[in-house]
């Protein structure tokens, strides 16, 4: 439709049953076939009549206004982010897996509990518990200059703390998955 056709003023029947007149026609973003209350829709007619949640199948919407382009550009939005939310999550624990099964075959005597890797850095960070209490992380350096090598990226690893800042053992539970 065309920019000055879509500004012109007309006058509709609403499905409330009132008339409007001088409504811009960009406003009118639909239309409800339904024989006991036909009429135009506005996008508070819309909302207030609960069309969309209610998947009315009487309905008819014009997909060329502004409500509808915004509403489909927000939903699929919300899909691309889901989809890179998941993404990630299963990056995450591919890394995961992978940094767990690296410490078992190089047999360091640590549990991997999380792997973070920053792109822009090409930077790994591996979060681990160990049976000391304290940061033991000299004692897997071979273990880290060997993830570095295969990984051919920096990493640091770091021994997990509880909240009141003591190194996590292997002993306390709360931290095994």
């Amino acid at each position: 439709m065309l920019e000055t056709e879509k500004n012109k003023l007309v006058t509709v029947q609403l499905i409330d049953r009132k008339w409007a007149n001088h409504v811009n026609k960009e406003q009118i973003i639909g239309y409800c076939n339904y024989k006991l209350h036909r009429g135009a829709l506005t996008e508070q007619l819309l909302k207030s009549h609960e069309c969309i949640q209610k998947k009315c199948p009487y309905l008819k919407r014009l997909e060329d206004r502004k409500f509808w382009i915004k509403r489909k550009d927000r939903t699929e939005h919300k899909k691309a982010m889901k989809l890179e939310k998941h993404m990630q999550e299963e990056f995450s624990k591919n890394l995961l897996i992978e940094a767990q099964e690296f410490a078992e075959n190089y047999q360091a005597k640590l549990d991997i509990i999380q792997v973070n890797f920053d792109k822009s850095k090409n930077y790994y960070i591996i979060f681990y518990i160990s049976d000391n209490s304290d940061d033991d992380y000299n004692e897997y350096l071979d273990f880290l200059y060997a993830y570095q090598d295969k990984k051919q990226a920096k990493a640091e690893l770091r021994h997990i703390r509880d909240m009141n800042g003591n190194y996590v053992t292997r002993a306390e539970k709360c931290y095994h998955k």
